[in-house]
């Protein structure tokens, strides 16, 4: 006996080759009923919805609907519509590029945020709407890290560990800023530790060796600014040894980061970095200690403290 075949479900919502979207409205109606379970009131209303941001904004459907924070929102909606072979292309015309979807992070809820990246299919297709595109050298995460840390949360729990790397060593092409290096700039230490959370602390350790530009690392650049928070993120992100050697690297004007410190009169700022090294020094030689029952404290490690 012959299999029974398995009925295909049709996605009302199509893209044209020039990016206009149409829909037949009886169609999208069945749609959510049949497929997404809404009543035919809650449908009805849907449509009408869907219809106007249709008509007003053939090209830029979502950013009108993300001002209005509707709930259910029509950006779901819609994209539970769209074939998922065609969500890609479709969400990258409707956003507009890196710059729409950093419109999109700044307004809408996270939770949307995260749907609109997990409706296509693939970690590969989440990278290609995350990483730069042309119109601009910036990606969606440099975008955001000023704007909330749950929005970073979300698009680093929608990627691999693999592909979080990515994200966050990708730099700027003109200061060859990472994510991080913005965030230890303009002080968002809790961005900064939705950031380390996620990633190993060998990867974390070598995004924070990575320098810009002027060779400035994360660390270098929290220091002129005074960024203690962020400088006990950092600190607390790595083993002693390697915060020992984060502490050593020099930008391109010979400076360690705890000499930017006192150069900007950031004393905070010194007496934390001065601290965290003293302790680290101090744990590497007794780690040392335990290992070999010699004493290797070297006098030489603490002629800068």
């Amino acid at each position: 006996m012959a299999a029974a075949a398995v009925p295909q479900i049709g996605y009302p919502i199509k893209l044209s080759s020039n990016g206009t979207v149409t829909f037949d409205a009886r169609k999208l109606e069945n749609h959510l009923i049949e497929q997404l379970n809404y009543n035919q009131t809650e449908a009805s209303t849907l449509v009408d919805e869907i219809t106007s941001l249709v008509r007003e904004n053939k090209r830029s459907i979502f950013w009108p609907a993300v001002e209005e924070r509707q709930t259910p929102n029509p950006v779901n909606i819609i994209l539970q519509s769209v074939d998922p072979s065609e969500r890609l292309r479709f969400i990258r015309i409707q956003a507009g590029g890196v710059f729409g979807f950093e419109y999109i992070a700044r307004y809408h809820p996270p939770e949307t945020f995260r749907q609109i990246l997990q409706s296509v299919s693939s970690d590969d297709e989440r990278l290609q709407l995350l990483q730069k595109d042309d119109s601009s050298d910036w990606t969606v995460l440099h975008m955001v890290v000023d704007c909330s840390a749950g929005i970073v949360k979300v698009i680093l729990e929608s990627v691999s560990e693999e592909m979080r790397y990515t994200l966050l060593s990708e730099e700027t092409n003109d200061n060859k800023w990472t994510p991080i290096h913005i965030a230890c700039m303009f002080g968002h230490s809790d961005v900064l530790e939705v950031m380390m959370r996620p990633i190993t602390v060998a990867m974390r350790y070598k995004l924070l060796q990575l320098p810009d530009v002027a060779g400035y690392t994360p660390l270098h650049l929290s220091a002129p600014w005074g960024r203690t928070q962020c400088i006990r993120v950092i600190a607390d992100s790595v083993s002693s040894q390697q915060l020992i050697h984060l502490l050593r690297i020099t930008d391109s004007y010979g400076s360690t980061p705890l000499q930017v410190a006192a150069e900007c009169n950031k004393q905070a700022a010194v007496e934390l970095l001065q601290d965290y090294q003293t302790k680290a020094l101090i744990d590497v030689a007794l780690q040392q200690t335990e290992q070999s029952g010699i004493y290797l404290f070297n006098i030489a490690d603490f002629d800068d403290l």
